[in-house]
């Protein structure tokens, strides 16, 4: 008797037995008889009414030893434990380092198993609590920093954007609430104590992402004796290492128009801190002589969440808000100044069309802008993928020629390797360049494509995950060191990165083409941009484009990610287009018809509306920073809290790392209609050539096509690489005789050890022994057979077997080959068999490989259904 663990919880449960096969008498047929039963459920909660909640002790020491449940010490029992994630497993024994929040222990007395019953319910069922656990950052100690010690403080030793792993621990075992989900709430910090901002909470598992400085507050709900729950909550201070920080001092510049301009500090600037001092030059005012919506004392007055200072009209002022932590104090410091440029919003007015766009709506509506398919250029909506199949191989005709009026003039001198494509007449100020990033293979011609295209500075958006170590161990850098030679193209660093301790490194080198002049080249690297995801900094777009600005001047800029063009590389290229041309267009105020012409440019540009968001909200400040926008200080600080919340409620929750599926729903997470239509439509043209490029490549495969006196190929539409040769009869590659149509590629598995893949036409029957002797040759072990019996049939045959099927043994002009076994078909549609293939002169010398034959892959190289 056999027995299988099985969750009868879930509705109509389909277990599988198992199968025996019998001969059909009279016959050579065998048949599959298979044993399932299926279980509908009706009642799947009864049972759970006798649970006993038990702690982690009392479920080692035979709870179900009295005789209201099994009767028998857990040594006697058959114990089958079921975990958060609904995995069953056998226990052996009870163990306290395998105890887990939320486990359940099912007991069965399995003496109690009778030939006629296919399935039994536990006699008991245990679920297990613990001592309530507290909350642990690695790495960090939480500080009793505040007035009351309700409050804890962290500090911060880097700004933006910064990950915690934090663990729920108590005594042993340590591991109990390892992967529970604590919530975590954003608190305001008004007149010394915290209080929540947004009952809803973000879940998180192990760790999650602190945004700037944030007050939060992290709980969890802990089972307990009769079933109660105790609260486990920490309120932490996520602040900065210095206890007292002023920010950047703010310039107020002040027109005509604004004249006379009234100064303000807001309550509710900073989440974090509230409000308690103000200052105007010399004189001082404690807020909380302000306490009633209103007042006035002397030139302050209270209106709302602002104190006030009379209107001014002088040529300067220095305008002071102090605000309170937990644990210290901010100060945010202005100057005003009036300066008379007269009429300074009508010589930007397209840039102020687009600012009360964007405040008279909430970001998250105006950015819904970026799906709208109108700014999808129709030679893209238009793309078809066109198949022509005439057999188990596809031939496929794709429209290569929409961008070829962009692509770069060198694409032929760097052989055709990486695809670049010029962003020209969308700046005014520059000319940008969309690239494929380079592979190890193609980093000669990625160098020199750079040069003949002029190329000034290169910004490489390569994500380093210093937390792992697999990735690291191969350097994601592609620039060298140290003095280089490709080829003719001489390199040569300038110098090493002095930016050490920034999110950007520059490197700078020198390179020289044959007999031409020198030129300068600097590589930005961005290193903690990961995919899917926004810059780690708030201002970090903003940054990178002023180090591109600095560096390039009105030279070419080519911006490239890891591979191929994605989001990141095109909202670099968005920031930098729409900045530019806004300021010299005076007419451009909708920056999607900016998206629209890069999209006319290159394939791809889909973002979510979160990242455009994003970019436009980084447009914008940049605009102010550079005083081409300028207007009240309320409504930047307005303007400043929309982009917080914004970023806030549609950032995505950092995924649970034990997940097997943790990066897939991040990526879902990420992208939207528009984004995964764009990875579809690149994903179609991945390693596929033009036509001209195929023949550069595939030289053998039309040489042995030009003479008459070979017929080695079955579909002379499918081309052969020229690279990836496999070479028969022992001859060289430049040696027709050699060519069998097939490819092959090697990857490594694991530990250094590598697989071969050798992908082949169906031979001919002028072609056996060629294949043969490619199998001999190159101790082919497995061979998997796609095409179906039928299709050896009609007067068309698609493919005719080299190997016995019905017989034991076939023998060509140079080879035999014998069938040793056979299995037939199986549940799957899978045969498998094996053979032994041998040179005619001498059968000692043989190679043994196993062919598994899908008798059901479909005709016209079509799946009707997966299976696994």
């Amino acid at each position: 008797m056999t027995w299988k663990k099985e969750d009868m919880s879930v509705p109509n449960l389909n277990v599988q037995c198992g199968q025996f096969q019998y001969k059909v008498p009279g016959t050579s047929t065998f048949i599959h008889l298979h044993w399932n039963i299926v279980l509908n459920s009706t009642s799947t909660t009864e049972f759970l009414e006798s649970v006993d909640l038990l702690s982690s002790v009392d479920v080692r020491e035979d709870p179900m030893n009295n005789n209201a449940k099994c009767g028998k010490p857990n040594k006697d029992l058959m114990i089958i434990s079921k975990d958060r994630n609904e995995i069953l497993s056998i226990v052996e024994e009870i163990l306290v380092k395998d105890m887990q929040s939320k486990k359940m222990y099912y007991f069965f007395d399995v003496k109690k198993i009778e030939n006629s019953t296919e399935f039994m319910t536990p006699c008991g069922i245990a679920e297990v609590y613990h001592l309530k656990p507290e909350i642990k950052f690695d790495e960090y100690q939480l500080i009793n920093g505040s007035e009351d010690n309700k409050i804890k403080v962290i500090k911060l030793i880097k700004s933006g954007e910064n990950k915690f792993n934090f663990s729920l621990v108590k005594d042993d075992p340590k591991s109990f609430y390892k992967g529970e989900k604590v919530l975590i709430k954003k608190m305001l910090y008004h007149n010394g104590k915290a209080e929540i901002k947004d009952e809803n909470g973000i879940e998180a598992s192990e760790s999650f992402i602190v945004t700037g400085y944030e007050i939060l507050e992290i709980s969890y709900k802990s089972l307990s004796r009769g079933r109660n729950y105790n609260d486990v909550k920490e309120v932490v201070f996520f602040g900065p290492v210095d206890k007292d920080i002023e920010l950047e001092r703010h310039l107020i510049n002040i027109t005509a128009a604004d004249v006379p301009y009234q100064l303000n500090c807001s309550y509710t600037k900073l989440d974090y801190a509230y409000l308690y001092e103000v200052k105007a030059d010399d004189e001082v005012m404690e807020v909380k002589k302000l306490a009633t919506d209103g007042a006035v004392v002397g030139n302050f007055s209270r209106s709302g969440d602002l104190v006030l200072y009379k209107p001014v009209d002088v040529y300067k002022m220095d305008w002071v808000c102090i605000y309170k932590t937990p644990n210290g104090k901010v100060t945010v410091a202005s100057r005003l100044y009036h300066f008379v440029v007269m009429e300074k919003r009508k010589k930007y007015p397209n840039i102020f069309i687009l600012w009360n766009d964007v405040n008279t709506q909430s970001i998250k509506k105006f950015s819904k802008i970026v799906t709208d398919e109108s700014y999808i250029p129709s030679k893209v909506r238009d793309i078809k993928l066109i198949k022509h199949v005439d057999s188990d191989d596809e031939i496929v005709d794709y429209v290569t020629n929409l961008f070829d009026d962009t692509l770069i003039g060198c694409f032929k001198e760097i052989d055709r390797q990486i695809k670049a494509y010029y962003i020209q007449d969308v700046s005014p100020k520059r000319k940008y360049i969309i690239s494929e990033g380079p592979r190890k293979e193609t980093t000669m011609n990625f160098f020199k494509m750079l040069y003949l295209e002029d190329v000034r500075v290169v910004v490489a958006i390569l994500y380093r995950d210093s937390n792992d170590q697999k990735k690291t161990k191969k350097d994601i850098c592609y620039w060298p060191n140290e003095a280089v030679m490709f080829g003719s193209l001489n390199i040569e660093p300038i110098d090493l990165p002095d930016t050490k301790g920034t999110s950007n490194l520059e490197f700078s080198f020198r390179m020289k083409l044959g007999n031409e002049s020198w030129k300068n080249l600097t590589i930005i690297h961005v290193p903690d941009w990961r995919e899917f995801e926004l810059p780690s900094l708030n201002l970090s777009l903003i940054e990178l484009y002023k180090r591109i600005n600095d560096c390039a001047g009105s030279e070419n800029v080519l911006i490239h990610s890891s591979q191929a063009v994605g989001p990141r590389v095109f909202l670099v290229t968005y920031f930098a287009c729409i900045f530019e041309a806004m300021i010299e267009n005076k007419t451009l105020s909708n920056p999607m018809v900016i998206l629209k012409m890069v999209r006319e440019k290159c394939l791809g540009g889909q973002v979510t509306p979160r990242e455009f968001g994003f970019m436009i909200c980084s447009v914008l400040k940049h605009f102010i920073n550079c005083a081409y926008l300028v207007d009240k200080e309320s409504v930047q600080l307005k303007f400043a809290n929309n982009i917080d919340n914004f970023i806030y409620h549609t950032r995505i929750v950092e995924a649970d790392e034990s997940n097997t599926f943790a990066q897939m729903m991040k990526f879902f997470a990420a992208t939207n209609r528009g984004k995964m239509l764009d990875i579809i439509k690149q994903s179609q043209t991945v390693q596929m050539f033009d036509l001209d490029t195929l023949k550069a490549k595939c030289t053998r495969h039309l040489a042995v096509l030009k003479n008459r006196g070979m017929n080695k190929i079955r579909y002379p539409g499918v081309f052969c690489l020229d690279d990836a040769a496999v070479c028969i009869w022992g001859r060289p590659k430049n040696d027709l005789n050699s060519f069998i149509h097939a490819n092959e590629m090697s990857y490594e598995i694991r530990n250094g050890k590598r697989r071969k893949l050798i992908m082949c036409q169906a031979p001919i029957p002028d072609t056996f022994d060629d294949m043969l002797d490619m199998i001999y040759r190159y101790r082919v072990g497995i061979i998997v057979l796609l095409v179906n019996p039928q299709e050896r049939n009609g007067h068309a045959p698609k493919w005719s077997p080299y190997f016995p099927v019905e017989n034991d043994q076939i023998s060509t002009r140079f080879y035999i080959v014998n069938k040793i076994s056979e299995k037939p078909v199986d549940m799957y549609n899978i045969s498998e068999t094996n053979y032994a293939v041998a040179i005619k002169g001498n059968t000692n010398c043989y190679n043994c490989f196993k062919i598994y034959h899908y008798v059901a892959w479909p005709d016209k190289s079509r799946f009707i259904e997966f299976f696994y």
